[in-house]
């Protein structure tokens, strides 16, 4: 059992580095079509997650990943990811990577739940 496990790059670690604990959460649908899995910060350093549950003929809206990048993991039924004027078709066992400034929107086009988490993450510059 590894117990305090804690990787670095070589630089001295915040107090908020830290202050961060991994967590075990479960994917429990309830009311609704989201469920928040990670916050950002103070949960974690800034990544943000959630499992959407979208019905057939249902879509997020249009919105933008900003100053982040997102990841998407389609867990069940099939959709599209619409990226300014080119629909990307996505199913089950697909995943997808958005890139910063990017407006999007999911949509299921499918007969079944379109279920899938989404990973949200600032992008810093790594040659800094």
């Amino acid at each position: 059992m590894i117990s305090d496990c804690i990787i670095t790059d070589g630089r001295e670690m915040s107090d908020q580095e830290r202050q961060t604990e991994p967590k075990l959460i479960n994917l429990e649908p309830g009311p609704g079509k989201y469920i928040r899995l990670l916050g950002g910060k103070p949960e974690t350093h800034g990544m943000r997650s959630g499992y959407v549950i979208l019905s057939p003929g249902d879509e997020v809206g249009l919105h933008s990943t900003q100053d982040a990048e997102e990841l998407i993991l389609v867990l069940e039924g099939k959709g599209h990811v619409q990226l300014s004027e080119t629909p990307i078709n996505i199913q089950k066992e697909q995943v997808i990577y958005i890139p910063p400034h990017t407006e999007h929107n999911v949509m299921n086009s499918g007969d079944v739940s379109l279920c899938y988490v989404y990973v949200v993450c600032p992008v810093r510059d790594s040659s800094a």
